[in-house]
């Protein structure tokens, strides 16, 4: 299964195919590109594929389905059943493509749906999309040893090999970074998600009673963003709203008004703190407010948010402190904060976040006397299950300007 996943596929138009070049795409899926060891399965195969009609999408997400059929039962039954109803026009690809969706597991169900939430040709950020996957419960950890973000990982290519994504980009470390959706697949997730999720744009006035992910694709006027906020249903469980401009007081009505929130995103919103009305949140696993360069501090009651595992401040060039009580978060897993260019130490009790898998910048303080709450170099040694790579500000200023030699083992790290 593995091995069947991890291939990959040429990129192909979307124009038709003729039946010979569709059976060349569909036998390079399904045989390896070798003709089929019995002769009946090849007469049963071109009439599957002429229901994609000359779709190379639909083509390769069909043959996705039939790649795990050996049998030539399972085959006639394929076409009998399954593809007997879709007609051979353009109105039939959507529900030719909704068959790929139909074999997927319920979870795999669920992450694909969830998509929708992502705007039409948009570059889609894979590890955001595992974060929120995780967060809502749509991945599930088989067992107690596996790393929940490595199933995520194996989800995401899992729904890739079978077509759902392209474009898959990779950084420096082969690691996966981003990805994009086809247009017909973004409608399939569209289709598929129903009322739960809305991407909301400038000329609608009200959400859905049903809506329980949205996006706000646009700016409000800030004379305008408490109505919105007021009309959405309160039992949202994602809300994403970046590049908004809006007051504290507006961010608390938000926060007190949404007590089922699971994901919420305010990139970029002009904020200058982050209201002690988020504590109320106490469902909140996902948290991302980067890009808010007037934040100077983060409200200790953040702390409080015991089911966070995702906080994202990167990109908030005037934030001087992280929570005091950032020990207090045993559930965290990615702390995001580079480019935080004004940071001047990280919290003591760093070290005790041991769930901590993410950390991408460790700021040693010029002055470890500012504060009893500054926590040193050493806070690292018990974060066992960091992984990726760290920068280590103001290196420099350590004590005895030594630093433990695993670190540098541990960490791809970049030293300043």
């Amino acid at each position: 299964m593995v091995a069947k996943i991890t291939g990959t596929l040429p990129h192909y138009p979307l124009e038709g195919l003729a039946l010979d070049k569709s059976w060349s795409l569909f036998k390079k899926i399904v045989f390896k590109g070798e003709e089929p060891k019995s002769p009946n399965v090849k007469p049963i195969g071109e009439q599957i594929i002429k229901k994609c009609g000359g779709v190379p999408l639909a083509i390769k997400t069909i043959a996705s389905i039939l790649n795990f059929k050996e049998t030539e039962g399972e085959w006639l039954r394929f076409l009998q059943d399954d593809l007997s109803n879709i007609a051979q026009n353009e109105n039939g690809i959507l529900p030719t493509l909704k068959l790929s969706y139909d074999h997927l597991s319920p979870h795999l169900k669920h992450c694909f749906a969830y998509c929708a939430l992502f705007p039409k040709n948009c570059e889609i950020d894979v590890k955001t999309l595992i974060h929120q996957c995780i967060a809502h419960g749509f991945i599930e950890l088989s067992n107690k040893s596996a790393c929940i973000e490595d199933i995520g990982i194996e989800y995401f290519m899992d729904l890739c090999w079978r077509s759902f994504f392209q474009n898959v980009k990779r950084d420096g470390f082969g690691n996966i970074q981003s990805c994009t959706m086809h247009d017909l697949m973004h409608d399939l997730a569209t289709l598929v998600a129903g009322k739960e999720i809305s991407i909301m744009n400038s000329k609608e006035k009200s959400v859905d009673e049903r809506v329980r992910h949205l996006k706000l694709d646009f700016r409000l006027d800030s004379s305008d963003i408490i109505p919105v906020v007021l009309s959405i249903p309160k039992k949202l469980r994602s809300f994403i709203l970046p590049h908004q401009e809006f007051y504290d007081h507006d961010a608390i009505r938000i926060f007190s008004n949404f007590k089922q929130l699971r994901v919420c995103g305010m990139q970029d919103c002009r904020m200058t703190e982050v209201s002690s009305s988020i504590e109320s949140l106490k469902h909140l696993r996902y948290l991302d407010v980067s890009k808010n360069s007037e934040i100077k501090a983060l409200s200790n009651s953040i702390t409080n948010l015991q089911n966070l595992q995702v906080l994202n401040v990167s990109g908030c060039q005037y934030l001087k402190e992280l929570p005091e009580d950032i020990k207090n978060l045993s559930n965290l897993r990615h702390l995001y904060c580079h480019n935080c260019y004004s940071l001047t130490h990280m919290p003591r009790g760093l070290g005790q976040l041991t769930s901590l898998q993410t950390l991408t910048w460790f700021v040693v303080a010029k002055d470890s006397s500012i504060s009893k709450n500054v926590g040193g170099l050493d806070e690292l040694n018990s974060l066992y299950n960091l992984n990726g790579s760290l920068q280590i500000r103001n290196l420099g200023f350590v004590k005895n300007g030594k630093v433990n030699p695993n670190l540098e083992k541990r960490f791809f790290n970049h030293w300043f």
